[in-house]
């Protein structure tokens, strides 16, 4: 949308100093195209701002805190947590990759690292 409304400020400003009236011609074609394309972008913003449902912090804050005070016995929480916290797990014969869900990045776990970070547990006589 910003690339289209940049595109159009050029052209006006072409037309503010254009002589020549065949260019001009050429610019009002242009100038309709992108309006054109520019409310054809609102339109599927509306859509896509439709479709997306309107989450409040207070909801955010509800679901992570009962998600942070699950039962760790119970199958559906553990489901629940594999649901939210990771994107893919990559089985080998021989090792395995786990990619959680984070904000931008993925994060990458192996089972080395995992035997690293478990081993550092163990060391410093953590529980989990």
């Amino acid at each position: 949308m910003q690339d289209k409304k940049e595109e159009k400020a050029n052209q006006m400003t072409s037309l503010r100093t254009c002589k020549d009236e065949a260019v001009k011609e050429m610019i009002f074609e242009d100038l309709s195209k992108i309006a054109a394309e520019i409310k054809g972008l609102e339109k599927q913003i509306e859509i896509e701002t439709a479709r997306r449902e309107n989450i409040t912090e207070e909801q955010i804050v509800k679901f992570l805190t009962q998600l942070a005070d699950g039962d760790i016995k119970d199958i559906a929480y553990r489901k629940s947590l594999i649901s939210v916290l990771v994107n893919k797990i990559f089985l080998y014969d021989d090792r395995f990759t786990i990619t959680f869900n984070t904000n931008d990045d993925e994060v990458t776990i192996t089972d080395v690292l995992l035997e690293d970070i478990e081993q550092a547990f163990e060391e410093k006589n953590f529980v989990y």
